[in-house]
């Protein structure tokens, strides 16, 4: 183990350690204003050269901005909506707070301070750990740090979201009030597509007498611009179906239309934008359903996708086929996000008992 040495400075004597690290290069550490401090950093630091754990001084101090700009590249093979989203949490909210800092000086109780105080929503919250997260990743996967110090801090649990269920014949009102966008405002309730996926349909992508929607895009806002989405996950890429109503309805609008242009456009002919604000038709005709329904319940664009699988369901359709038809992952996904509409089977497997044991 190297030998402190002593040295004269203008704030008095200090001390320091010339040692030779992993690589083979000569090094000095100095500021020590004990021997005994320098003793016990020179041992731990051997330590950690035997153990693989020593990590170069200049890794440690590198920034989170320089990491940052490392690590974004990632970004580049994800879609632009994605990345969009990524570039925004980074300037207005991971930046302020850990683009300056050492990524040597970061403790896992940092980390869970600045969690602690944000007033965020939970998820929102959650999107920016993730990101801070994953540039600590890299530091790691590069011999900063030894271990990320925000993996293993509490996060804030999401909220459970409120699942709105109409009845058919509310959801014949809430069409009836959406006027001019009544067959979207069909399509969305009875079919259970995303927003983005109804808009970015074209004639060619419906079979009326089969009764079959090819859902192989969407339409996503990017920087408040919408655009198409030419690829959707594995999972996303299906063929859904619907009451013939809404076929009808569908042909009616695709009447006007060529085959490959999309059923439904702004009035400037361009891609429509979610309907989000609560002055749009969409809030309007929710808001007179209200007036008239007391028992009607606000929704939203995606909220009609929760409408349409307590219809499948309410029409017996089985976990598989609710699956298939929204687009998720996996049936337990279904299951989990509808456990609800499924406790009705509870009732029928206290029959199926009572038959057994009377």
């Amino acid at each position: 183990m190297p030998t402190p040495q002593k040295y004269k400075t203008a704030k008095g004597t200090r001390w320091r350690i010339q040692y030779v690290d992993p690589t083979g290069t000569r090094r000095t550490k100095t500021g020590f204003q004990t021997k005994k401090q320098a003793d016990h950093w020179a041992a731990e630091n051997l330590i950690q050269r035997n153990t693989g754990s020593w990590i170069d001084p200049a890794k440690q101090r590198t920034t989170i901005t320089t990491l940052h700009e490392q690590w974004s590249p990632v970004l580049n093979n994800r879609k632009d909506s994605y990345r969009v989203q990524q570039e925004a949490n980074w300037k207005n909210h991971v930046k302020p707070r850990w683009g300056h800092v050492a990524v040597g000086d970061i403790q896992k109780n940092d980390v869970q301070q600045w969690i602690n105080e944000q007033t965020h929503a939970a998820s929102t919250v959650r999107h920016w750990h993730a990101q801070l997260s994953a540039i600590l990743d890299w530091a790691v996967n590069g011999g900063h740090i030894l271990v990320n110090p925000a993996r293993g801090v509490s996060l804030p649990k999401r909220a459970t979201p409120k699942h709105v269920y109409l009845t058919p014949e509310q959801v014949e009102m809430f069409i009836g009030e959406c006027r001019n966008r009544a067959e979207l405002a069909r399509l969305l309730a009875t079919t259970g597509l995303r927003w983005g996926e109804a808009v970015a349909l074209r004639p060619c992508d419906i079979d009326v007498p089969r009764k079959r929607i090819h859902v192989a895009r969407a339409v996503v806002t990017v920087g408040g611009v919408p655009q198409m989405e030419p690829e959707l996950k594995t999972w996303e890429n299906r063929v859904v179906t619907g009451p013939l109503s809404t076929f009808r309805a569908l042909e009616s609008v695709m009447v006007v239309k060529g085959a490959r242009e999309l059923i439904w456009t702004a009035r400037d002919g361009g891609m429509l934008k979610n309907v989000s604000t609560h002055d749009s038709w969409f809030s309007g005709a929710v808001g007179r359903c209200m007036a008239k329904d007391e028992t009607f319940q606000r929704v939203t664009p995606h909220g009609l996708r929760h409408v349409a699988a307590g219809l499948l369901v309410g029409a017996n359709a089985d976990v598989k086929v609710v699956q298939r038809q929204l687009g998720h992952e996996s049936a337990s996904m279904t299951l989990d996000r509808y456990s609800d509409l499924w406790d009705g089977n509870l009732d029928e497997v206290s029959d199926a008992l009572d038959v057994l044991f009377p």
